[in-house]
């Protein structure tokens, strides 16, 4: 079981109860996550064996490229 405040359902980020591709975005709690285009929180497990995810839809936080994503979801920028 994921560990993160977000509000989800089987992985997928829910905003007013709809499965939302919103992307790079920081929570409530200061941290950053992402959620692809099938609305999934990207976690370590979906990470290449770098523990890297390529992010396309940044919202302009960060340029498109791979970033460092823990088991909870929460990216790094390094």
């Amino acid at each position: 079981m994921l560990s993160y405040p977000l509000p989800t359902v089987d992985g997928c980020y829910y905003v007013n109860d709809v499965a939302t591709y919103a992307g790079l975005f920081k929570y409530t709690d200061g941290k950053y996550y992402y959620a692809n285009s099938r609305d999934l929180i990207i976690t370590g497990a979906r990470a290449n064996e770098k523990g890297q995810y390529w992010v396309t839809k940044t919202n302009d936080i960060v340029p498109a490229g791979f970033y460092t994503v823990d088991e909870n979801g929460v990216l790094t920028f390094s």
